[in-house]
């Protein structure tokens, strides 16, 4: 395999449906991995970043794409773009190429110019994982590591942030095709439809979402405000990001989505998130917390569920967190992890005791 490190964001622009088709093609293909993803986050925190996009080809068909970038005051620190704000990350590998993710680290190991690789939330059951089996952690044996370090071979790996994701499969979705008709939910739709008419949409016009945005955000502040802790909307690059990926996701084919609950045409809950290839991402949920008794948050999901089901999607994907109701919900789980690559024994030593 041929391997090129591409540091102009221009040049990033015309893989675009090169890189689509990789990514529908990968290993775990998903909707944080497309080029439209890609671009908006590099619109939105770019800035004080430097790109190192690595393009591994074979017979001149890209095969791999290791969307790799430093901030300015550490060039040989590398990160995944995508690192926050996608909830998995992923080197974008063609599932029928083998040699892929090895041919990269094999060429990766030739180059000085990095000294620390750091790929969070990867999939577990994936490339990358696969290849380091020597990999790592906090909970390995003094033996396992010792044959770590002294496997003068390989990079030193260390394996850390185990990560639960919760999603709920088509045979879940199936059986609760009529999960709003349930008592414990008709009892909050029936204390609502006594205060006003209430509605569920979900919204995929671009217009129609960029108008609902500003509402979207604030009550997402609201609610955040009334547990004390600040929304992530209080960043403008963090609205920005909202906006530019309704931009870019456009094209595919109405893949950004906004379900929401409506009380008299006032939103009381709201959920950002995408819908991509058969399986919805339950991305950015937010409420009203004046009505916090009455589970608008729940009612919300669980229409979702319903529509999951009718348009028979493979996976409603809950996506990163813990949170109770996702425990209590999922029919699955999915696993990922992270995974610190260091370049060089001394490179790793200093970063453990530092």
């Amino acid at each position: 395999m041929d391997f090129n490190i591409i540091s102009d964001f221009e040049e990033f622009n015309g893989f675009q449906s090169q890189w689509d088709e990789l990514a529908g093609n990968s290993e775990f293909s998903n909707v944080f991995s497309l080029h439209g993803f890609i671009k908006a986050w590099w619109h939105a925190y770019g800035d004080n970043k430097e790109l190192r996009l690595v393009i591994g080809k074979e017979a001149e068909k890209i095969c791999v794409i290791a969307p790799f970038f430093f901030k300015d005051n550490d060039a040989e620190k590398w990160f995944l773009v995508g690192d926050y704000r996608a909830d998995y990350n992923n080197l974008i590998v063609d599932k029928n190429c083998g040699a892929g993710v090895r041919g990269l680290f094999r060429w990766l190991s030739a180059r000085t110019e990095w000294s620390t690789l750091q790929m969070r939330k990867i999939p577990s059951l994936n490339a990358p994982v696969d290849l380091f089996q020597i990999a790592y952690g906090p909970s390995s044996s003094n033996i396992q590591k010792l044959k770590s370090w002294l496997n003068l071979s390989v990079p030193i790996i260390y394996k850390t942030h185990h990560k639960q994701h919760f999603y709920l499969d088509k045979y879940f979705l199936e059986a609760n095709k009529k999960i709003l008709s349930g008592a414990n939910y008709r009892k909050h739709i029936n204390w609502f439809s006594r205060q006003g008419k209430l509605t569920f949409r979900t919204l995929t016009n671009t217009k129609e979402i960029h108008d609902y945005l500003p509402c979207f955000m604030d009550l997402h502040r609201k609610e955040w405000e009334s547990k004390n802790m600040p929304s992530l909307f209080t960043s403008s690059d963090n609205r920005n990001f909202y906006s530019f990926l309704t931009d870019e996701m456009v094209r595919y084919n109405n893949s950004i989505q906004l379900d929401i609950m409506e009380l008299d045409n006032i939103l009381v809950s709201a959920h950002f998130g995408f819908l991509w290839d058969g399986r919805k991402y339950y991305y950015k949920p937010c409420y009203d917390p004046d009505y916090s008794s009455h589970s608008p948050g729940k009612l919300l999901l669980a229409y979702m569920i319903q529509e999951a089901a009718e348009a028979n999607l493979n996976e409603l994907d809950l996506l990163l967190g813990a949170e109770s109701y996702k425990k209590k919900l999922a029919s699955n789980i999915r696993e990922t992890i992270s995974l610190i690559v260091y370049r060089d024994r001394f490179t790793a030593l200093k970063s453990r005791f530092l």
